[in-house]
């Protein structure tokens, strides 16, 4: 339904959306907890993203000097 919904608006979907940011240079990370609690294997995992727990991320994000903003 996402997708047709993008499709209609003509708004880029999430296949090319995450192609975008990897030519761009985002590092995305997968995080492997979801992956295990929703049983996706690595496989499944496009090429460019790399997989990781909450340390992974927090040391990639220190490294980038981005701020993470937690709320509800």
């Amino acid at each position: 339904m996402m997708k047709r919904v993008m499709k209609k608006k003509n708004v880029y979907g999430p296949e090319q959306l995450l192609d975008m940011a990897l030519q761009n240079g985002v590092e995305l990370i997968a995080c492997t907890m979801s992956m295990d609690m929703m049983g996706i294997r690595p496989e499944e995992i496009r090429e460019g993203v790399s997989r990781g727990g909450v340390a992974k991320f927090l040391e990639s994000a220190d490294e980038a000097k981005i701020h993470l903003i937690f709320g509800n």
